[in-house]
């Protein structure tokens, strides 16, 4: 948690029914929990609801469940803190929001990588002049396996790689 994120492993037998939903929601990924009911269960899954609320205490509110799949040359997601736009609000002292990333398939090589910088959430900084994501100071990339999940402070600087793979 000191570092803003913290890396998790789901049960294998709901991952496969998660897979399965998924790719029956395929053209409808920004309206997952009204495509099947597997996606409604995430949000007090036992493999993660446990930790989001040791991390917000009672004070959890779902806001969305969506998907995205990361196309063969797509360009990623630049760098970004998630609750950057919302005012009034002291990022660094506040867990307002917890994202939960559930990867779904391993990442092939070269695919797109969660990349996120540890305990930037703590600190107020500006995105320094980079080219490429993968050019961020202190970036890691977050586990690409099939059935990790990543927590991700609000605040915290994340991306998302291009997908320079052809899966």
């Amino acid at each position: 948690e000191a570092r803003g994120y913290l890396s998790l492993t789901m049960n294998a037998d709901i991952l496969t029914q998660i897979q399965a939903a998924f790719d029956r929601s395929k053209d409808h990924l920004d309206d997952l929990p009204n495509r099947d009911d597997v996606f409604i269960t995430l949000a007090e899954h036992p493999d993660i609801f446990p930790c989001v609320h040791a991390i917000l205490s009672d004070e959890i509110q779902l806001r969305s469940i969506t998907g995205f799949t990361a196309a063969p040359r797509s360009s990623g997601r630049g760098w970004h803190r998630e609750t950057a736009g919302i005012q009034g609000v002291n990022h660094t002292r506040s867990t307002l929001c917890v994202e939960a990333y559930i990867q779904l398939d391993d990442t092939p090589p070269g695919g797109a990588n969660l990349m996120a910088v540890p305990t930037s959430y703590r600190f107020e900084s500006d995105l320094p002049a980079i080219a490429r994501i993968q050019d961020m100071p202190h970036a890691v990339a977050l586990p690409g396996q099939a059935g990790s999940v990543a927590l991700l402070h609000g605040n915290l600087w994340q991306a998302r790689t291009r997908n320079q793979s052809h899966v």
